[in-house]
């Protein structure tokens, strides 16, 4: 489940496309971050960070085929409904060791002999 979800995450980009420098810098900062956090194997990592590396090497070509116009208006829109890398999940808790330690010194003892 967290894979198909960091999975979606790391594929959306501010204007749903990968057609401007913007959207794979990006893409590419939730790859960053989602590596640093240990979210997606480096393997993953370094593999997304290459396909990101030949997106930008084709942007010329693309910006030929394309007019690409924004209002600042538009781009903050953009920006406001990008989707945006989720938090980590929750590290599993540890029992503290001092627990452990009066529960197994109270075993075979009635909570009269324990003191509890």
């Amino acid at each position: 489940m967290e894979s198909r979800k960091i999975g979606d995450e790391l594929a959306a980009t501010i204007t749903g496309n990968f057609l401007t420098a913007t959207d794979i810098n990006y893409a590419l900062g939730k790859v960053f971050t989602a590596a640093s956090q240990n979210r997606i194997p480096m393997r993953t990592a370094h593999t997304l960070a290459y396909l990101g590396q030949l997106l930008l090497m084709s942007l010329p070509d693309v910006k030929q085929e394309f007019a690409f116009r924004y209002r600042f208006e538009q781009w903050t829109n953009m920006l406001d409904r990008a989707v945006r890398l989720s938090p980590p999940p929750p590290e599993p808790e540890l029992a503290p060791a001092a627990d452990a330690d009066s529960q197994s010194t109270n075993i075979g003892t009635t909570p009269a002999e324990s003191g509890s």
